[in-house]
């Protein structure tokens, strides 16, 4: 008899505790706006302060300016992706409306020397930047010598990876693996242009000659449906490539999660080598309990008892009220403890995190445990296909749940990692559970929201 997606377990000791995980409290984003950029998708202003130089770890005089059309005051955090080894990061408090410039310092250390090209991401905004890093000092580092294998035309054996949707902004899934023949080694970076809202980039060294491949990321947002030519430009030679741009499906709701009586999602645990329904979700009714209103929610497999589960929105937030180490297989809390888990939020961006109350009480074996969530938001209104189906307006999660034995001991990860997506209109398409024995997934199949 098949588990159920939540409950689904496997007994894993205590002995994980000792795998370290240093906890980062979560930063809540209120603030809303827009960053200001110009028609290529470059920020504004320009401005770069400082020396990047390759091996060296930049300080106080390495940033960037963003400007921003601040829409509602509150707290911020704007950063950008991670290029070469480092990335840029500013966070603090817009107190009024209006126009607004943001110092963002630079973090890590530059890995080579080459043009970097960062994606800078606030709200549901992007802009793009590029940087610059020069050979340490007293060396001389000679860039690498290639040639694009299929210059110049397609580009030979090109393979792209993720998913590519109208409207939908690219996340870390999303690149290309190209192939490339080095005659000389060194650092070497790639930055295309700008097609229908979304460009590639790679920056990196060659340790080797020979034929190898490289892989270019994607960043920013497709305007446009439709196939899209990219063409790859290094030194003397170029070659190009084809990205389909698909259309999400259209959907009639605006929630991650609907909670209208009648909805429905069946989903299977493998798409290749058990395609059929194994397991149906569906809103039937509500319950008022621990002072709040839930949509109950019932979970059917082909055999064994149905489950329900509870849930409720509050503003931009989806509370599951459950037992709080439902999402662990580490332990059991014995009395049980039952509270909300704030398990999904509206509008988020790729980064944001959040994290539960400490839950503290004696497990099933007589320990005191000192246990909570933390989530994050891995990609924030992406796409994704799943049973050749497109989404769009999709938001990864990933849940790590946190353990400590007494108050005065840090904070370790349970060894176990929950990976959701909700796409809006639809729910939950996608879900991966995985411990240091397993992995556990789920697709969804077919769906119908009320």
């Amino acid at each position: 008899m098949k588990k159920s997606l939540l409950y689904y377990s496997f007994l894993i000791p205590l002995l994980f505790f000792s795998c370290q995980d240093k906890y980062l409290p979560g930063i809540l984003i209120n603030a809303t706006g827009t960053l200001k950029n110009d028609t290529n998708g470059d920020c504004l202003p320009k401005t770069i302060a400082g020396t990047y130089i390759a091996g060296k770890e930049p300080g106080d005089t390495n940033y960037l300016y963003v400007t921003v059309d601040v829409k509602t005051s509150g707290n911020y955090l704007i950063k950008t992706n991670e290029v070469n080894g480092y990335y840029f990061t500013g966070s603090g408090s817009f107190s009024r409306t209006g126009t607004a410039q943001v110092k963002l310092f630079a973090k890590g250390k530059p890995i080579a020397a080459g043009s970097n090209d960062f994606t800078v991401a606030f709200d549901t905004s992007k802009c793009h930047v590029t940087v610059t890093v020069v050979p340490a000092t007293g060396s001389v580092v000679p860039t690498a010598t290639y040639i694009l294998a299929g210059t110049p035309g397609v580009c030979i054996n090109a393979v792209v990876k993720g998913t590519y949707a109208k409207g939908a902004l690219l996340d870390t899934s999303n690149k290309v693996v190209v192939s490339v023949s080095v005659s000389a080694t060194g650092p070497y970076s790639i930055t295309t242009n700008i097609v229908n809202g979304y460009r590639f980039s790679v920056s990196d060294t060659f340790k080797t000659t020979g034929i190898q491949n490289i892989v270019l990321a994607a960043s920013g947002t497709p305007i446009n449906n439709g196939t899209d030519k990219h063409v790859i430009t290094a030194g003397s030679s170029t070659c190009n490539f084809p990205v389909d741009v698909l259309v999400p499906l259209a959907v009639l709701n605006n929630d991650l999660l609907p909670l209208t009586y009648g909805s429905y999602a069946t989903y299977g645990d493998d798409i290749t080598a058990n395609p059929g329904d194994t397991m149906k979700r569906m809103i039937i009714d509500s319950v008022r309990t621990n002072g709040n209103l839930y949509y109950i929610q019932e979970e059917k497999h082909r055999a064994g008892l149905p489950v329900q589960y509870l849930y409720r929105k509050a503003g931009d937030t989806y509370y599951e009220y459950a037992s709080v180490d439902k999402y662990t297989t580490s332990f059991k809390y014995g009395p049980q403890i039952k509270k909300d888990i704030p398990v999904l939020k509206d509008n988020l961006i790729t980064g944001d995190k959040w994290s539960t109350d400490e839950y503290i009480g004696p497990a099933d074996f007589g320990q005191t445990i000192y246990f909570k969530y933390d989530f994050s938001c891995i990609a924030g209104n992406t796409a994704a296909t799943i049973n050749g189906k497109t989404f769009g307006n999709v938001c990864k999660i990933l849940i790590r749940p946190q353990i400590r034995s007494a108050v005065y001991y840090p904070y370790n990860t349970t060894g176990e990692t929950i990976e959701r997506w909700y796409a809006k209109g639809v729910g939950l398409i996608y879900s991966k559970m995985t411990n240091n024995f397993s992995k556990f997934e789920w697709f969804v199949r077919y769906w119908e929201v009320i």
